[in-house]
């Protein structure tokens, strides 16, 4: 049996310094009002006003009685569209179903929980697939794994499994910022150590831009999709082993 050759990546090195800085965090965050923006809430938000009182005006024709006008407050209105625009995808879009949730490490950059939603491709029993703990061990060129996965899509026996990572909660969406503003900056996608190799062949992290396409030899997607991509977005690419799908009930 002729040995499978998976692509060459670069091992990833643990660092003394930290691999990204605060300026990058704070323009990587999607989630925090600028700061004038706050201000300009607060100061408009409150209006000192007696809706039931009514006041009269001088015309030629004498005095003119007005009832003020029903008009909504600034901050309710602000409130309102801040409410439903303020998370990022990232914590909200949860439509498709959940089929992993774990830890995401990669020394010396981040560490994170998140949940795995199904985006494209057979992803039946892929918890039991998955280690609790993926370990990112290095960083590989896009182009290259493109190249590789354009070569499986046509092998008979292996499945392209795509994945939406999604934070788990608001305290692991820093350390999920950083991991993709390490990658992105670089141009690199995250390989994954697997440690399951009988089913799971190669395992990616890859930074999804905002309101970029996916990659085209992902596409067409066989799936739920990863809807709008209104902010930055980690996904993950699992190169399997085929399996046969649930039948639909």
């Amino acid at each position: 049996m002729m040995k499978e050759i998976h692509p060459e990546y670069d091992p990833h090195e643990p660092m003394i310094t930290s691999a990204f800085s605060e300026e990058d965090l704070r323009k990587s965050r999607e989630d925090v009002y600028d700061d004038s923006y706050k201000n300009e809430v607060s100061e408009y938000g409150n209006v000192d006003y007696d809706a039931a009182k009514s006041f009269s005006i001088n015309t030629n024709e004498g005095n003119v009685t007005l009832s003020p006008p029903q008009y909504l407050e600034k901050q309710d209105k602000i409130s309102a569209e801040a409410e439903s625009d303020q998370e990022p995808t990232s914590t909200v879009e949860h439509s498709a179903a959940t089929v992993w949730n774990g830890c995401i490490n990669m020394v010396d950059v981040a560490r994170f929980y998140v949940a795995a939603h199904e985006v494209s491709g057979n992803a039946l029993d892929l918890e039991d697939d998955l280690s609790p703990e993926l370990d990112i061990v290095g960083r590989i060129n896009p182009d290259t794994v493109w190249d590789y996965i354009s070569k499986m899509k046509r092998a008979s026996n292996k499945d392209i499994v795509i994945l939406k990572l999604q934070a788990a909660n608001d305290e692991e969406k820093m350390q999920y910022i950083a991991l993709y503003s390490y990658l992105s900056s670089r141009n690199r996608l995250g390989v994954v150590k697997v440690s399951n190799t009988a089913t799971i062949k190669d395992l990616y992290i890859v930074p999804a831009p905002a309101n970029t396409p996916l990659p085209s030899v992902l596409l067409p997607l066989d799936g739920p999709g990863v809807g709008e991509l209104k902010t930055h977005l980690l996904i993950a690419i699992i190169i399997r082993q085929r399996k046969k799908r649930a039948a639909a009930s």
